[in-house]
């Protein structure tokens, strides 16, 4: 057996202390990322307040050849959300602010768009504030590009309209639990790094964890991301930036563990802050939504269910607790392909699968019936002409030029071209802007359009040159 077998052997199974049955079981799982050659996940699984089993499967650092183990700081992504959450119910606690506090009591330089948006609805993913990442790809920014905290400030204050009217629904938001950070650090005076280690990590013994707000600093121990490019091949794909709250934890699947224990400490003022942490947001129209503080509460086969993931460049996390079974598992991965979500369930099945009361959901058939795509239509070059020119959006900060190349428009942006595929006479599908919708004037001429995807709808971009 080589040396490097026997260390990724070693930091497989040396910390292992479930039956060997489980032990088995597990590793088929994983069994797919347990190659010399592969980056993986590290796992952690928990029972009763103690780990029962913490593994390393695949490899850290494929330039040298580091093993994954339990000990290996990775990104957490929006496995972030959580800590912050809980650092605003410990402000809320010690009396530092509320959560019905209006954001721009404490951030004042955000635009008053005319409704009032609290703590509680940056919490809950019921802002209405545009996600500053969706925000970023429609101006065509890189996702690996460097940014920091100016740049979503001078983002964020561009904006001149929300996706809805606060508390009016659910929909994810980074640019909440930004913000949330950023009100944590008004509010205590220390920034959300410094504030979650005093009052979380360092009192938990979480000594491999922190938010990482400078993306330069150096992170012992820290695993590279991965994204693949073909068969057995990879690329580097490494988050940039500086922004923390969203995301920017660094952890361990064993500092999770300590994390996860405190859910269950009979301290009457900690078992309160967790009892906090796990109360849903309730929308205007008084409905009940699944997400809690930087969590989501619901059922999974009969049993009460908490978790979260979270992904970026090629990191990927994910974080299940069923509380009433006193039971979690615990994933970092480095693989952008590693789905931890789905083997989170798998591992769960392995040690509480006779706990679960209900089958298990049926999975959608990739054969099956599916939701018809929007169909292509083929436009004149008339038509194509009539909307091609340079456009501008204030709001994004961001120019963009249409070109007709033979019988396709063509978006140029920040150096990058892509193709626009008509679905109606003025509507389109773009890559990185989703529909386009193009405005007219009363004599037909086109204005300009907006732009719209998931977590950020209705962006603007006007026309300021109609040179074909």
């Amino acid at each position: 057996m080589s040396r490097l077998s026997a260390a990724i052997l070693l930091s497989i199974c040396l910390t292992s202390i479930g039956s060997a049955q489980s032990v088995a079981r597990v590793d088929a799982i994983y069994a797919d990322l347990a190659r010399p050659d592969h980056p993986g996940c590290a796992v952690a699984v928990v029972r009763d307040g103690k780990t029962i089993l913490e593994k390393g499967y695949g490899i850290a650092h494929l330039e040298h050849a580091v093993p994954i183990s339990p000990a290996t700081v990775f990104y957490a992504g929006s496995v972030s959300k959580q800590f912050t959450a809980a650092a605003i119910a410990r402000a809320v606690r010690d009396g530092k602010l509320s959560l019905d506090d209006d954001v721009r009591k404490w951030i004042p330089e955000l635009p008053d768009l005319g409704q009032r948006i609290t703590i509680r609805n940056l919490v809950h993913h019921t802002s209405g504030i545009r996600d500053y990442l969706a925000l970023r790809s429609l101006a065509g920014e890189p996702a690996d590009g460097v940014f920091g905290d100016d740049d979503v400030y001078a983002l964020l204050a561009r904006q001149r309209a929300l996706n809805f009217a606060p508390g009016e629904r659910y929909l994810y938001s980074n640019s909440g639990y930004w913000l949330m950070g950023q009100i944590i650090e008004r509010a205590t005076g220390l920034t959300l790094r410094q504030y979650t280690d005093s009052i979380f990590f360092r009192p938990l013994g979480m000594t491999r964890t922190h938010f990482r707000d400078d993306h330069a600093r150096v992170a012992p121990g820290r695993a590279q991301a991965y994204a693949p490019v073909g068969e057995g091949e990879w690329e580097i794909s490494m988050p940039n930036f500086d922004v923390v709250g969203a995301g920017g934890l660094h952890t361990t699947v064993r500092d999770l563990a300590k994390w996860d224990a405190m859910f269950y400490d009979e301290d009457p003022v900690t078992a309160s802050l967790v009892r906090g942490l796990h109360q849903r947001g309730v929308l205007s129209s008084s409905d009940t939504i699944a997400y809690a503080f930087g969590l989501a509460v619901d059922t999974y086969r009969g049993l009460r269910r908490v978790s979260h993931g979270g992904a970026y460049g090629g990191y990927r996390a994910h974080l299940l607790r069923f509380p009433d079974q006193r039971f979690a598992v615990l994933q970092l991965c480095n693989a952008a392909n590693a789905n931890p979500d789905a083997r989170s369930l798998r591992v769960a099945e392995v040690f509480i699968g006779d706990l679960f009361t209900e089958p298990e959901p049926r999975r959608a058939d990739a054969n099956g019936p599916s939701r018809a795509a929007t169909s292509a239509i083929r436009l004149t070059g008339a038509d194509l002409a009539a909307l091609a020119g340079r456009y501008t959006s204030q709001e994004l900060g961001a120019d963009l030029t249409l070109t007709v190349r033979g019988d396709s428009l063509i978006a140029r942006r920040r150096g990058r071209e892509s193709a626009l595929r008509a679905t109606g006479t003025d509507e389109f599908l773009a890559p990185g802007m989703g529909t386009v919708r193009f405005q007219r004037d009363s004599a037909g001429t086109v204005t300009g359009f907006s732009v719209g995807a998931g977590r950020a709808t209705g962006i603007l971009y006007e026309r300021v040159d109609g040179t074909r």
